[in-house]
């Protein structure tokens, strides 16, 4: 395989108090081990879109999450649709 496109998270960190992005971290850092010839590494923010299940976080994420994102710094963060994700990433 000579491409590796790998979708984590923003913030994920190893070393991070969150399990969900520590996990994501972690994954990614075993990952680069396995010596990929090419590796992506896609970090996007909260992925809007519909669910089978109901996630109340995101639920929450996805109403607050653009409003706080309109302040400086904090584009990164922005919520995308996971259709938009797809074609900008790949």
């Amino acid at each position: 395989m000579s491409h590796y496109l790998m979708v984590s998270s923003s913030g994920a960190n190893p070393s991070s108090h969150s399990a969900y992005l520590k996990m994501k971290g972690e994954l990614e850092a075993k990952v680069i081990e396995l010596g990929f010839q090419r590796l992506s590494i896609i970090q996007p923010s909260l992925l809007l879109g519909k669910r089978q299940d109901v996630r109340l976080g995101e639920k929450l994420g996805s109403k607050l999450l653009p409003l706080i994102c309109r302040l400086l710094g904090l584009s990164k963060y922005r919520p995308i649709t996971g259709k938009s994700g797809s074609r900008e990433e790949v």
